[in-house]
């Protein structure tokens, strides 16, 4: 056995060494092996970009695209139009336009195959889907959905969006709705400059900001993951957060109710109506404009220190007012320090 043991070795080098040589000629000769994986095995695969391009739609009022393995981007423009871009044959997209109605399923292979491997070297080619819109088009529905790509889209108003993202970020700006759905798997979500009659979040694994929104109300839900919301106005505020640190800046809250299981709760702005903050793990501080004289509250501290308006107490300690007023602060930390602050 230790006979062949040592005797299969000289094999196995030799043939290595003469995969390098053939694989190196290859090269030299001008050769160009892609390869793919998907559910019914490993193919070669042709690299070349394919492009599909229509520049003028006609006026579009809905658009619907359900694709594996893309990125899909909103372009402005002077028209409606559609440009795709997909690297096989097995990615070619079915679209069609109907009644104003754009549809995309594109289905793609497994993420896998989007990496090619040539002659060792490991490439990635992505998919992408854009579509060109006028500045503030009208939109009755946005339907947006991709297994593993970033969604990056701008400049629309719509009745009702909806967003669905297994693995990548989604970039959300100058955008004008109705109601307003986000549901990501895995990856960051970002918006910016949105005004919607009511938001809702549900985001697994991932951060999620928000800056300059406006909206009735906002609902989040993250399972891991930071939330910050910066220069807003919210009618309603609810957050839900497992694990991660919830920051909210310059923030005009009608109501606000934020549980987190873990992370630090740090909010400033004007609060007005309910503002209730429930933490198990981790320090709370909230920053408000308004007076102390406004507001009736509810604080305690079990495993923590309180800082109540600049007096100090020490752990396990609670604030009450023996009044209930429409402007209520309840906080409740289980283990963590609690901070609160008012305005003059």
């Amino acid at each position: 056995m230790k006979f062949l043991r040592k005797g299969i070795w000289p094999v196995v080098i030799a043939t290595v060494v003469i995969g390098l040589v053939l694989m190196i000629a290859g090269v030299v000769l001008g050769a160009s092996l892609g390869v793919y994986i998907d559910n019914r095995g490993t193919h070669i695969a042709d690299s070349s970009e394919t492009i599909i391009s229509e520049p003028n739609l006609g006026r579009l009022t809905d658009l619907d695209i359900d694709t594996g393995f893309s990125d899909i981007e909103f372009v402005k423009s002077d028209s409606y139009g559609l440009e795709i871009i997909y690297y096989s044959d097995s990615d070619y997209p079915e679209w069609s336009v109907e009644n104003g109605r754009l549809k995309i399923v594109q289905g793609g292979r497994s993420f896998f195959s989007s990496y090619r491997l040539n002659f060792g070297f490991v490439s990635f080619n992505r998919n992408v889907i854009k579509v060109y819109l006028p500045d503030e088009a009208e939109l009755d529905n946005v339907l947006l959905k991709t297994s593993s790509g970033n969604i990056r889209v701008s400049g629309f108003n719509a009745g009702y969006t909806e967003i669905h993202n297994s693995f990548g970020n989604v970039d959300v700006r100058d955008v004008s709705c109705g109601a307003f759905r986000i549901f990501l798997d895995s990856g960051d979500f970002t918006a910016d400059s949105v005004y919607a009659d009511n938001v809702t979040v549900k985001n697994k694994f991932g951060d999620t900001l928000f800056s300059a929104l406006n909206t009735d109300e906002l609902s989040s839900e993250i399972s891991s993951g930071n939330f910050t919301i910066k220069n807003s106005r919210t009618g309603a505020l609810t957050i839900k957060n497992n694990f991660g640190n919830v920051t909210a800046e310059n923030l005009v809250s009608g109501s606000t109710n934020i549980t987190s299981d873990s992370g630090d709760t740090d909010v400033s702005g004007e609060f007005s109506g309910k503002t209730e903050i429930f933490s198990k793990f981790g320090n709370v501080t909230l920053a408000t404009s308004a007076s102390k004289e406004l507001y009736s509250f509810d604080i305690s501290a079990r495993f923590g220190k309180l800082n109540f308006d600049n007096e100090r107490y020490s752990d396990n300690s609670y604030v009450k007012s023996a009044y209930v007023l429409e402007d209520d602060i309840k906080i409740s930390a289980s283990s963590g320090d609690i901070k609160v602050i008012f305005g003059k």
